[in-house]
């Protein structure tokens, strides 16, 4: 009787406490951060084990007087907070799945890293507004063909022009392969949209060995300069998942799955190093968003979702998979 009746208000404990606020903490808080989450979960079990065994004997005594009463009132309690319990993670599950299952019409997922608003969406990146940067996945030549950069030239002839004249100078302050991997630009006629900056960043190409070690560096430069430069929001498309994800032999190599996680790893890294967080006690970077176009289906969206930390249900590990091989089979016939 004693050992059942603990059970069920530390039971009672658990689900009010621990489940939906250990839920919530893995959807609404940092990725990177649940160190500090298990610490707080195993300091909570720790105190509700100490608080029963100093009350055990005034808890007892009590139940022996009232029983018929304690029993009724453990049951409806056990069962409130259970629904409650149940309800919240129903709640941060639909926070967390963000429209995903529910329609394809959302295409967004959200989440905090550091306090960084983290954004993955389908959209078009040309057609931003409002937000400070826009990152152009360029070449060292600053040679805007096709892509988002062939769309951004034909937007912004100005800028397009302006890339043509600076080249050299950019190149002389170390823009090159095993240095600078990104320069920022500024704009023309995007300004009217409110869009300040052009971050051009230059990833590597799958055919070479060190490519997952630059196409952080190209992330981690990519983010240096536009906090050097005040910017608060950003937008990236994949890097170095089109024609330059081959090797020499036509293979795709980098992957959008493999792409994605070197993102969210570099710009993890970048918004935890210890200079950022010096030089912007109060977060600087308000919002970091990773955009895809929607004619690439859900490929690059899941991968960052997958990249994120978000599990993904068998269906959708199946959805991503397909793809991601129908996405390498079509870039591997151009």
């Amino acid at each position: 009787m004693k050992n059942l009746l603990t059970k069920i208000l530390f039971i009672s404990l658990l689900f009010s406490t621990v489940v939906p606020s250990g839920i919530q903490a893995g959807v609404e808080a940092n990725f990177s951060n649940w160190t500090t989450l298990k610490n707080k979960t195993a300091e909570f079990f720790n105190k509700t084990a100490n608080c029963l065994t100093t009350n055990r004997e005034k808890l007892f005594n009590f139940l022996k007087k009232h029983p018929i009463a304690v029993k009724r009132a453990a049951l409806v309690t056990t069962a409130i907070l259970a629904a409650t319990a149940a309800w919240k993670y129903l709640k941060c599950r639909r926070f967390k799945e963000q429209g995903i299952i529910a329609g394809d019409e959302q295409k967004l997922l959200t989440t905090k890293i550091y306090g960084t608003t983290i954004m993955v969406k389908q959209g078009n990146i040309t057609q931003e507004k409002d937000v400070d940067a826009i990152v152009n996945a360029a070449n060292f030549d600053l040679a805007h063909g096709g892509g988002v950069a062939g769309v951004l030239r034909k937007a912004d002839p100005e800028w397009n022009k302006y890339c043509a004249e600076k080249i050299e100078n950019f190149k002389k302050d170390g823009f090159k392969d095993g240095g600078i991997r990104a320069v920022i630009t500024p704009t023309f006629e995007l300004k009217k949209r409110k869009v300040q900056y052009i971050i051009n960043a230059v990833g590597p190409e799958g055919n070479d060995p060190q490519w997952e070690a630059k196409l952080k560096k190209t992330y981690l430069d990519a983010l240096t300069v536009a906090n050097d430069h005040g910017v608060e929001s950003i937008v990236f498309p994949p890097i170095s998942t089109g024609i330059f994800a081959k090797n020499l032999e036509g293979k795709v190599i980098i992957t959008p799955s493999k792409a994605a996680k070197i993102a969210i790893s570099a710009t993890k890294k970048f918004l935890a190093t210890k200079k950022f967080l010096q030089d912007n006690p109060k977060n600087q970077f308000q919002t970091i968003e990773f955009t895809s176009i929607e004619s690439d289906g859900f490929v690059h969206f899941l991968a960052y979702r997958k990249a994120l930390g978000f599990k993904l249900s068998e269906q959708e590990q199946k959805i991503a998979q397909k793809a991601e091989k129908e996405y390498i089979a079509n870039l591997e016939q151009r």
